[in-house]
């Protein structure tokens, strides 16, 4: 009984020291905890941050050599990309293995002094305050280009695709990190690939390989202005793919229409007028593009005429367009991908589908008139007229 006594006492007294030991040092560091090469182990938060800080201070103005290959060089100091985060990395120090339980942060601490850790320091980025960042950014960056088709004899040949390159952000973080570290005076700048969207592999699937139909139009190539447009228009429809039951918005592929972009003003039809506009021209390329989708009978979805006859196709078979109001739209109804090539060669404007199969189908398209519309007659009184006059217009 003496003895079970005397081991209950110890048991207590044991206890105790442990309740009070803990309740003591828990605002402190367990010993064995590091931060990189940094002892903070029995320090408390307040203490902790001061020695971090003092220790931290001449690395983060180290001046380093940042290079790629032998084509771009920087001279930095690390606080320029980034800043060390002393209050989280002394908070994780703090809590780390840190328990609601005396007796388990009790055990804890006597493992740690056995086997010392060591905690990575936290970093935030600092560099929007500096413009040294977004200039490797820039430095580094090459676009990746999707592969596409180029058209060689009216046979469609696959040009591969390129990768880009950017920046590693994170990456260059981490190594300008371990080069203050380790003593390093020189840091490689890591760059990271950018797939394109389109590879070859893509259009290989589509099955593209033989020219479809072809239409053209012809314009007055010394009307310099509304042939720039003609050509600007037909770039954009140039190697567009439309997939099978997809529907072509030739606004949304176009896109708008304006000086920023390029256009120039031409004459356009408004109400019957003849007047000068951004873009006239457009609808010579909209209305050759609806003449090769009807040879192709594509099914047309939207479609609208001009005010007024226009030369470069057959009456009845133009197509006029007016950014966010009038468009042309057409559904792929071939069950094939079609690729379109626009092109530009004297004074023709010539479209061609290209996709797996030919559309032998003769069609020819025939406008008959069914009815033909006298002008009306205004009649508008004029005061500035004499008596009896009528001036006729």
């Amino acid at each position: 009984l003496i003895i079970l006594l005397n081991v209950l006492l110890f048991f207590i007294l044991l206890t105790s020291y442990v309740i009070i030991y803990e309740k003591n040092n828990h605002n402190k560091i367990f010993p064995g905890i590091y931060i990189e090469e940094i002892y903070l182990g029995n320090l408390t938060k307040q203490e902790a941050e001061k020695k971090l800080s003092e220790n931290t201070e001449a690395l983060m103005n180290k001046t380093l050599l940042l290079e790629y290959k032998d084509d771009f060089k920087w001279l930095i100091k690390p606080n320029q990309i980034f800043e060390i985060d002393v209050h989280n990395s002394v908070e994780e120090a703090l809590n780390y293995k840190k328990s609601n339980l005396f007796i388990k942060n009790h055990i804890n601490r006597i493992v740690l002094k056995k086997n010392p850790v060591k905690l990575d320091l936290k970093l935030k980025t600092s560099y929007k305050k500096d413009n040294l960042i977004q200039d490797i950014k820039e430095k580094m960056y090459t676009p990746p280009y999707n592969a596409y088709f180029k058209i060689n004899n009216d046979k469609p040949i696959i040009v591969n695709e390129t990768p880009g390159l950017e920046l590693d952000e994170g990456l260059l973080i981490k190594n300008i990190y371990n080069a203050i570290l380790k003593g390093h005076e020189t840091v490689h700048v890591p760059v990271r690939k950018i797939e394109p969207d389109i590879t070859k592999t893509d259009l290989e699937l589509m099955k593209i390989t033989l020219k479809s139909a072809e239409y053209s139009s012809i314009f007055n190539k010394n009307q310099k202005s509304r042939t720039e447009n003609i050509r600007l228009c037909a770039k954009k429809l140039n190697g567009y793919i439309l997939a099978p039951n997809s529907v072509f918005s030739f606004n949304e592929v176009v896109g708008e229409r304006t000086a920023e972009t390029g256009y120039k003003r031409a004459p356009i039809y408004v109400n019957n007028e003849v007047i000068s506009g951004i873009g006239g021209g457009v609808c010579q390329v909209s209305s050759t593009l609806y003449n090769i989708a009807l040879l192709c009978e594509l099914e047309i979805i939207e479609r609208s005429n001009h005010s007024l006859p226009v030369s470069y196709v057959p009456l009845g078979c133009d197509a006029t367009v007016n950014y966010n109001q009038i468009d042309l739209k057409f559904k792929n109804n071939t069950g094939s991908f079609l690729l379109i090539n626009a092109e530009l060669n004297d004074n023709r404007l010539i479209i061609k589908f290209f996709s797996d199969k030919i559309f032998d189908k003769k069609i020819k398209l025939e406008p008959r008139i069914i009815k033909t519309i006298k002008p009306p007659i205004i009649t508008k009184s004029d005061l500035s007229l004499d008596e009896g006059k009528i001036n006729i217009k």
